[in-house]
């Protein structure tokens, strides 16, 4: 029945009438896999013990260079050529004083998933989970057909979140608009001080410093308003505050990253009226704007033509996560709140969704970072022939906090380090490391409670407790020798964490649609009505208890 067994020539049994077993080509992949990750470390290892002897060789000749008043600008320059030729591998250029910190550096290469998914076995795994949600989602069809002969595609947070985008849509285009004013106004600026006394330079910085600083806060409080004023709904305020915060920091790294150039042209130009004004064109300033990277450079890495399968691929996946999580919204968070202020609330009940949030918050967080980081990253670099793609690294290995901050968001990591890390360590504080740390945590969660404060019209400051305190003390507990645990000990913490931001901002959300608010008072945007209003209705009257509400939901 199985075939007949022979044997082959080199004495080796087979069975004829059947293929050959494929788990030999399997374990050769795996194998060569396995040599190729060997070779690649061995490369890499190879790069770091030159670059390590190269840093040191470097210093000591410039060291040697400085006792006879040499100028070490040519050996700086001969050693970033000579470090580009394994971009790869680097990411930072290297200086000469210690006293300050590497520069960004960008180079041609892909994100990291793209070249894991190269390999069959990785790109397989990527496979069983779409086909895991998509039997998830058709699960939940069948069950509301069979048991209420409705179907549910879990569409609502789409239908109500993106409500109004239009509007949303008029409130970006007068946040590019005012950007463009900015270039506008840096250009006038650049051209009048290079023909400017040295006495007039001054004063006329002083205006254009105190002209930038109140541009950029009225884009905030300006879009903040515009956003309360037109009442749009949280998905479609998040993305125009998102968007908010993006024009910020581009606007503040052009302008950061020239005004040393123009100044130092200044310097540098003998007859200041016929000084070169060194100003980008706006050509160079409008790729900028719309390139994945928030760190200013007059050129980038391109590519030579664009992929359009490609471009197609990833905005195909931002729509299919897009819709993913708004069924997990629908299905799996909101049951647990949206009776929050209506009915009985005991502690039992909080703690049950706090704990039954924690899966879908995680399931939430990856999807987030797949469609911003990836996705929608990759789409816009195949665009613009951006060829550095690296946007994120290997976080999910991460064994400590300090790893996961540095590597899961590349792009803001990048601003946060090149225009308030390396200016606070090497201005401000003189090389302190902690305080310039604690600088960049703060704005960071200063940013992020800002944007949901306003998206939710409520201050509600979890974000701002688990990031400011747990998230930045968290972040000098690093664990070298303990890799799997450290590992562990992460996921769990952010599993803890997504699950606690996740059920607390949903319940007051939910809590101040169901409430009867009198809204006379300020201080209802403070405090959290959540706390204090309870399932009581506002004639005094109880209300069905929480877990009838729950099981007819479920």
């Amino acid at each position: 029945m199985n075939g007949i067994v022979e044997q082959n020539g080199s004495g080796a049994i087979e069975k004829s009438g059947e293929p050959k077993n494929s788990t030999s080509s399997v374990m050769h992949e795996m194998i060569m896999h396995k040599l190729r990750k060997r070779i690649e470390t061995l490369q890499g290892n190879i790069v770091k013990d030159v670059d390590n002897k190269l840093d040191a060789f470097v210093d000591e000749l410039v060291n040697e260079l400085n006792r006879f008043n040499v100028q070490d600008s040519e050996l700086i320059s001969l050693f970033k050529k000579q470090n580009g030729k394994h971009s790869n591998s680097v990411n930072r250029l290297p200086t000469s004083d210690r006293n300050y910190l590497p520069e960004k550096e960008f180079a041609a290469r892909n994100s990291l998933l793209n070249d894991l998914f190269e390999i069959k076995h990785i790109k397989t795994i990527y496979h069983i989970f779409i086909a895991i949600l998509f039997i998830l989602w058709l699960n939940t069809l069948v069950h509301d057909y069979v048991a209420d002969g409705t179907i549910n595609f879990g569409l609502t947070p789409i239908k109500t979140g993106f409500g109004k985008i239009h509007l949303a849509f008029f409130i970006w285009c007068m946040l590019q608009a005012v950007s463009c004013l900015i270039y506008l106004g840096f250009s006038t600026w650049a051209t009048i001080v290079n023909k400017s006394s040295k006495d007039r330079e001054r004063r006329i910085n002083k205006v254009m410093l105190s002209a930038f600083v109140i541009t950029q806060i009225s884009i905030l409080y300006s879009t903040c308003h515009l956003v309360l004023y037109f009442d749009l709904p949280p998905a479609s305020s998040l993305t125009i505050l998102l968007e908010m915060i993006r024009f910020v920091m581009k606007n503040h790294a052009f302008v950061r990253s020239n005004t040393p150039r123009v100044l130092a042209g200044l310097e540098k130009s003998e007859n200041r009226k016929v000084g070169k004004c060194l100003v980008p064109s706006f050509h160079t300033f409008i790729y900028f704007m719309f390139a994945p990277t928030l760190v200013y450079r007059d050129h980038y890495p391109r590519t030579k033509y664009i992929r359009w399968s490609r471009v197609a691929w990833n905005l195909f996946e931002v729509v299919g996560v897009i819709f993913y999580l708004s069924f997990i919204f629908e299905r799996f968070l909101f049951p647990y709140f949206r009776n929050f202020g209506i009915t009985s609330i005991e502690p039992k009940h909080i703690v049950l969704s706090i704990f039954g949030s924690m899966l879908p918050g995680t399931i939430t967080f990856l999807c987030g970072f797949y469609c911003l980081l990836h996705a929608w990253m990759n789409a816009t670099a195949e665009l613009l022939k951006f060829a550095d793609r690296m946007f994120y690294k290997d976080w999910w290995n991460s064994s400590s906090f300090d790893v996961f901050f540095r590597t899961w968001n590349i792009v803001v990591h990048d601003f946060l380090y090149t225009y308030i890390y390396k200016d606070m360590y090497e201005i401000v504080y003189k090389q302190s490391k902690v305080m310039s740390a604690l600088v960049v945590f703060t704005v960071s969660a200063v940013f992020h409670e800002l944007i949901l404060a306003v998206a939710f019209r409520f201050f509600y400051p979890v974000l701002f407790v688990l990031f400011q305190g747990f998230g930045f003390h968290l972040m000098f507990i690093k664990n070298k020798s303990h890799i799997s645990f450290g590992n562990t000990f992460l996921w769990i913490a952010m599993a803890i964490g997504n699950g606690l931001c996740v059920s607390l901002y949903c319940m007051e959300y939910f809590a101040r649609q169901n409430c009867n608010m009198r809204h006379d008072s300020i201080w209802e945007y403070y405090v959290p009505i959540s706390w204090s209003c309870n399932g009581i209705l506002s004639n005094g009257s109880s209300v069905p208890s929480f877990d009838n509400h729950i099981k007819l939901e479920l």
